[in-house]
């Protein structure tokens, strides 16, 4: 056992586009990474092998952090920290975390207590590894390992809820239960942020016909013509870019484009109503100006009508996950789920998602219960702050760990060499 009324810990919220840490009692975190990596061979410098901490004859390097990777080098590979199956890759996991924790939040891991979010649908491997992981390279004095769903619940006082999370690769409905996932009411579909971006991306290239230039492939340089400024634009070499590097380069600027015009409308709406949408520009790094009219509602709607190709994967629409999650829950608490609905991740952002879901939901609900959605992160209905809802894990985990009460509940260095690693199981069910 861990614990003590003055202990200083850290929150770590490992996403599939984000890794968050900051400390806990606070409002939001400190360090916000990209869950990604580069992989680039030094030029003739004295290097840091990933693992072994001696020098490389390879001379293969690894840098992690928003800046760093934002600086184009030759044939730098990108690669995401977590694989297909959720699990993090631990050697990029040791520089992220290094980042986050040693630069970022400027702590000694060694001396702090440390609680991470992790998937709703549990995954003992994972959590068994990343226990190991935890005390044995980082020296942890003692972690906490806890369900994201939970923890956005508890960020807008909840107990009981479901919570819709919608991420960069996926979304999950998952109903929670006096503080417990309920693992077999959860519903889990591969359509998030990511999916949207890359059907805005496709309609750039492919039906616009336009070059969506990444910001590492132009100078931009100020010229006077009497009188008149503005800029030219020179193209830049970009023979030694990897693609994996030029595609998420693009993928970056394209999500801001999708952050910045797209919404969801409130009512469902067809191919002639998307006609009268307002047309809006937006200028990408390089001066070139993009005009979307009903793209703008065209591919959200996806996330409520799905098209073909997602039908046929099993998903039909956010408000449907809600509904059948619910009902595989025991129907003493289905009232109470339908009156909690929690938004939550970086997904539920656009404008009108919320309003959409209070509306579609109640249609395909049982006619004698009320439907009530809130955002995560401390937000009531109706509210639309970014930092409420893309850091809701985060606050609750930050709310949670900061309690009096809860300090009991840390898996301790001494119990993990008493018990293995295993000891998790029990100490975070």
């Amino acid at each position: 056992m861990y614990c003590g009324d003055d202990v200083s810990s850290v929150v770590v919220d490992i996403g599939s586009y984000h890794t968050r840490a900051g400390y806990s009692g606070e409002d939001c975190p400190r360090s916000v990474i990209p869950s990604y990596v580069g992989l680039y061979d030094s030029q003739g410098e004295d290097v840091e092998m990933i693992d072994a901490g001696a020098v490389s004859q390879s001379r293969r390097r690894l840098i992690t952090g928003s800046a760093e990777l934002a600086f184009k080098r030759d044939a730098m590979e990108i690669q995401p920290l977590l694989q297909g199956d959720g699990i993090p890759n631990f050697d990029y996991l040791e520089d992220i975390l290094r980042k986050s924790l040693i630069d970022g939040l400027m702590i000694n891991p060694k001396e702090t207590p440390m609680l991470f979010t992790e998937p709703p649908i549990h995954n003992k491997e994972a959590r068994l590894r990343l226990t190991e992981f935890m005390f044995e390279k980082f020296q942890a004095p003692a972690i906490f390992i806890g369900k994201a769903p939970v923890y956005a619940a508890f960020s807008c006082g909840r107990s009981t809820a479901i919570v819709i999370d919608s991420g960069h690769r996926s979304t999950t409905a998952t109903p929670v239960h006096e503080g417990f996932a309920l693992q077999k009411c959860i519903i889990k579909h591969d359509i998030g942020g990511q999916y949207l971006t890359q059907q805005l991306q496709q309609v750039l290239e492919k039906e616009r016909k336009i070059e969506i230039a990444p910001r590492y492939s132009f100078k931009k340089k100020l010229y006077n013509n009497n009188g008149t400024e503005g800029f030219d634009i020179m193209r830049l070499d970009t023979a030694g870019v990897h693609p994996s590097y030029a595609n998420w380069c693009k993928e970056e600027l394209v999500r801001d484009v999708k952050e910045e015009v797209l919404y969801v409308n409130e009512d469902p709406i067809d191919e002639r109503s998307m006609e009268t949408i307002r047309s809006t520009q937006y200028e990408l790094p390089d001066g070139t100006q993009v005009t979307l009219q009903s793209e703008r509602v065209a591919l959200t709607e996806k996330l409520f009508l799905p098209n073909d190709k997602l039908a046929s994967g099993g998903f039909t629409g956010i408000h449907h996950m809600v509904v059948e999650s619910i009902g595989r829950a025991d129907i003493d608490i289905r009232r109470d789920l339908f009156q909690n609905i929690v938004l939550a991740g970086g997904n539920t952002l656009f404008k009108g998602y919320l309003e959409r879901l209070q509306r579609q939901v109640p249609e395909i609900s049982p006619q004698n219960v009320k439907v009530k959605v809130v955002s995560g992160g401390g937000g009531g209905s109706g509210s639309t702050s970014g930092s409420e809802r893309r850091f809701s894990s985060w606050v609750g985990g930050s709310i949670l760990s900061s309690l009096g009460s809860f300090q009991q509940m840390w898996m301790s260095r001494q119990e993990f060499e008493e018990h293995g690693a295993i000891m998790i199981e029990r100490k975070c069910p």
